[in-house]
């Protein structure tokens, strides 16, 4: 799978993502029962039952049945059906790794845009929380006026591809249903499963995708591979970065055992306190020494030695575009304060999630002392952001 997915990352030149499944989970389980038991009601009203067509599906699968069997209703149950995905977006979660693909995508100046039969609304919606839209060159989601079958998705597609004047051959579309994968391929557009759930690894399969992955950071990982960069970067999973004293980092438990083992707990264990800093940067302690955490952004990050400053890669059209900013984003920075470091020995950088045995980690090496530390959001100009959070030496 790995050497098909490498293949198929090297030759695409834009990546179209499906919404729900790859860029976040819009309903959960308990919500999309609820929202599926409140469409199915509506219908009931008019003498309409979906039970035998929906089986155990989602609430698109409810206004797929519609179409089908009730296409006069299909506009009512659409609508409620968008709000309900509106009001969902508000809190759905980002799925793990897609902020890593959208970064390696930026890092290899690959295109990106979003193909959903989620409503067009709902995406700007999710979008909008976090200022996301600004990846995405197109945002092509079910509008209300069209149709919910096979041949709307592959128009929706279609539209996503004249948007980016591209060649069907040169993308890639990441989906997490039937419908959409079948799409990609009827329209010449190489297409990859995105299986959140067990069983949909077949499903998928069997509707033409070229691969099935159920992480995104195995794609994410996959077109990270056609980058060459100048420095060393680290990459989020979706969380906090956290710099932790080399002696101490047998101490950093990541997420931690019982939580991997127990997927409802709500002992997130260090990553669950690096998740709890406010702001762009934070101190917690790690043993007896305070580790530095880079939260706010889940974004690549590299050191800079000579500024003494971390440097998190939010949108640049180049490593040395957005490296060669750093001087003027320092001097405009409205800097944030964020507290006094000591540090009497090397650091590493890793990703929150993980133990800190575990790689990827990045050795840095800070003169010894009594830092203050301050962070900024800064955008030097329309095409570059980034997070810089700098160590100063404390007067003495």
């Amino acid at each position: 799978m790995t050497g098909r997915l490498a293949v198929l990352a090297e030759r695409a030149k834009v990546l179209l993502l499906d919404c729900d499944g790859p860029v976040c989970t819009l309903f959960d389980t308990r919500s999309a029962v609820r929202v599926v038991s409140d469409l199915r009601g509506m219908l009931a009203g008019h003498g309409v039952d979906v039970a035998e067509e929906i089986g155990a599906a989602g609430p698109l699968a409810v206004l797929q049945a519609t179409a089908r069997l009730a296409p006069h209703l299909t506009g009512d149950v659409e609508a409620a059906l968008r709000v309900a995905e509106i009001e969902a977006a508000a809190s759905a979660e980002t799925t793990l790794g897609v902020f890593d693909v959208v970064r390696a995508c930026v890092d290899t100046e690959r295109r990106l845009a979003i193909v959903s039969e989620t409503s067009v609304d709902a995406i700007h919606a999710y979008l909008r929380r976090r200022d996301r839209v600004r990846h995405f060159a197109a945002v092509i989601g079910r509008d209300g006026a069209d149709p919910v079958q096979p041949a709307a998705s592959a128009h929706r597609l279609t539209r996503a591809v004249q948007a980016l004047g591209a060649d069907p051959a040169e993308c890639l579309f990441v989906g997490a249903t039937a419908t959409g994968i079948a799409a990609a391929r009827q329209g010449g557009i190489a297409a990859v499963g995105y299986a959140r759930r067990p069983g949909l690894a077949e499903m998928l399969a069997g509707s033409g995708a070229h691969v099935v992955i159920d992480a995104m950071d195995q794609l994410a990982r996959a077109i990270a591979t056609t980058r060459r960069h100048a420095l060393p970067w680290i990459d989020s999973t979706g969380g906090p970065l956290v710099v932790v004293p080399t002696s101490v980092l047998p101490q950093w438990r990541g997420t931690g055992a019982y939580f991997l083992a127990n997927s409802d707990s709500d002992d997130w264990g260090d990553y669950g306190r690096a998740c709890a800093v406010n702001g762009y940067a934070g101190l917690i302690p790690v043993g007896d020494v305070q580790a530095l955490v880079l939260a706010d952004e889940p974004a690549a990050t590299t050191y800079l030695a000579d500024r003494r400053a971390f440097v998190r890669w939010i949108h640049a059209r180049s490593e040395e575009e957005l490296i060669g900013l750093v001087p003027q984003a320092i001097e405009a920075a409205a800097w944030e304060p964020v507290g006094e470091w000591v540090v009497t020995e090397p650091v590493e950088m890793l990703d929150s999630a993980l133990a800190g045995t575990e790689e990827p980690r990045l050795a840095i090496t800070v003169a010894p002392g009594t830092y203050q530390v301050r962070s900024a959001y800064i955008a030097p100009d329309q095409e570059t952001a980034m997070v810089i959070t700098q160590l100063i030496p404390a007067a003495r």
